[in-house]
């Protein structure tokens, strides 16, 4: 089993002491086709799915609660990239910005000091 949603299926299954023939008698499908949902070599369509849930006494959440908490975790993941990339950016251009300052006023300041040492 190479899956989340394969994993929950066995899961379910093996919960409630079906075989993969049992399984796949009271959902009217073939025993191969549950082999390969659970192995992860291809996935039930959604009301395949309810079907399954419903017969374990689940709601169809139970299949997708998993996935739900990886992309929760994947968006607060990117804010978090995007907060720093935005920060890094700030300081990349706050520092261009000063250089270009420097680089613009410098030959105004050693002429104001060489004015003064003249003096």
């Amino acid at each position: 089993m190479n899956n989340n949603l394969g994993k929950k299926i066995y899961d379910l299954r093996v919960l409630n002491k079906d075989s993969q023939e049992d399984l796949a008698q009271k959902i009217n499908t073939s025993r191969q086709t549950i082999s390969k949902w659970e192995a992860g070599h291809s996935n039930p369509d959604f009301n395949i799915l309810n079907q399954i849930a419903k017969l374990y006494g689940k709601d169809i959440t139970y299949f997708t609660e998993e996935q739900n908490q990886e992309v929760a975790d994947h968006m607060i993941l990117d804010r978090r990239n995007s907060k720093l990339l935005m920060i890094a950016l700030g300081l990349v251009i706050t520092s261009v910005a000063g250089a270009i300052s420097l680089i613009i006023t410098a030959p105004y300041l050693f002429r104001n000091i060489q004015h003064r040492n003249k003096l």
